[in-house]
């Protein structure tokens, strides 16, 4: 009986391991794609793949091979189905999408429906979840050919946002929480902007997704405070202006709590920061020394600057875009489940009050006395 037993559990793994991989071909045998970058042209929806070179031979005896690590597919329908069987038919092997590093949405696309794309890649067993998404105004072929296609763009755009994010100066969000707010009740997210700058990639700032789409734009000079509300423990370089000198803070967030409450059909939010202010540098000469007072009314300064940039971040939302992109309903909904499901969202949130109190730290990092040379 044992044996027996024995002998149906060997067949059941070995069904198992051949199941994945009976049908497979070799990697080389696949069209590897690095990047997506999807746009609407003419009415038309039009696909550009970065294509990695897995299959590439020298030239000739004696000649190199040519330096190009990627090829630029190009599919175009009057549907994403159309788009995407054109692109098939052009590339030479079936297409591999568990490699692709960056999605690229251009703003064409973007304004109309982006929940269209997302809904497929959810779809789509093989596609990264985690997949890194960002929108565009640049010309497609102009960015995808910017490293003359010897780097992959999507990665350089995936190393960019983890970098920033790194340096907790940046909101690193994958595709997956894009799905799951498109799913949601109330749908309201920011997708990093990334644009061309002196022949280089560069983050332009946030477009805003309400609905299923992009509807504005948030540059990047006005995200300081969009960054302390939604990112982990951000940490933003400030120049403050004091008495004759500009100094150079540190700025790094140590805790923040929100609060929602509910009191006579109104939302109330009380945001509490606590910060920690350290002074870098300073303009003019060293060495600097301030006393305990200066630090104190240093801190004031600087309390007021970031309780701003925290006040205009969320004025923005209400006035200007009317929706919540913080996810400030995730925290009213876990308070108020019941409200929240008897309300509209967009309403509501237009008319919610906020109440931000900062509190700032200031630090003097020790300052070197470059004093002057002996005689030699």
């Amino acid at each position: 009986m044992h044996k027996k037993i024995i002998s149906m559990l060997q067949v059941a793994v070995l069904l198992l391991c051949c199941s994945g991989c009976w049908d497979s071909k070799d990697i080389n045998d696949k069209a590897i794609l690095a990047t997506v970058l999807l746009d609407k042209q003419n009415g038309n929806y039009v696909f550009y793949v970065e294509v990695a070179h897995t299959d590439r031979s020298g030239g000739p005896e004696g000649q190199s091979a040519s330096p190009e690590k990627f090829t630029i597919i190009r599919g175009e329908g009057k549907t994403l189905i159309e788009a995407r069987d054109e692109l098939d038919r052009r590339l030479k092997y079936p297409i591999y999408i568990s490699a692709v590093r960056s999605l690229i949405i251009t703003q064409n696309f973007a304004r109309e429906d982006i929940a269209e794309y997302f809904n497929r890649l959810r779809a789509d067993v093989e596609y990264r979840k985690k997949v890194i998404s960002v929108t565009t105004d640049a010309d497609p072929e102009e960015l995808l050919n910017i490293f003359g296609r010897e780097e992959s763009v999507g990665l350089y755009i995936e190393k960019t946002l983890d970098q920033m994010t790194s340096y907790r100066q940046m909101i690193r969000r994958s595709s997956s929480i894009f799905i799951e707010s498109l799913s949601s009740k109330y749908c309201g997210f920011l997708i990093p902007d990334i644009g061309i700058n002196q022949n280089m990639i560069d983050v332009k700032g946030f477009s805003v997704v309400l609905g299923s789409k992009v509807v504005g734009f948030i540059p990047a000079n006005e995200w300081n405070g969009i960054i302390f509300i939604n990112a982990g423990r951000p940490e933003i370089e400030y120049v403050i202006p004091f008495e004759d000198k500009m100094l150079t803070f540190l700025i790094s967030l140590n805790n923040r709590d929100i609060k929602p409450t509910y009191k006579n059909g109104i939302v109330k939010f009380d945001l509490k920061f606590d910060f920690k202010a350290e002074l870098q540098y300073t303009s003019g000469r060293c060495p600097c020394k301030f006393t305990e007072k200066q630090f104190d009314q240093m801190s004031d300064i600087i309390t007021s600057v970031l309780k701003k940039d925290i006040e205009d971040a969320i004025n923005t939302s209400q006035r200007k875009f009317g929706g919540d992109y913080f996810d400030f309903n995730r925290r009213f909904h876990a308070a108020y489940p019941t409200q929240y499901h008897k309300m509209s969202w967009d309403k509501a949130y237009s008319k919610a009050e906020f109440n931000v109190q900062v509190k700032v730290k200031t630090k003097e990092l020790k300052m070197f006395d470059y004093r002057a040379h002996g005689a030699e």
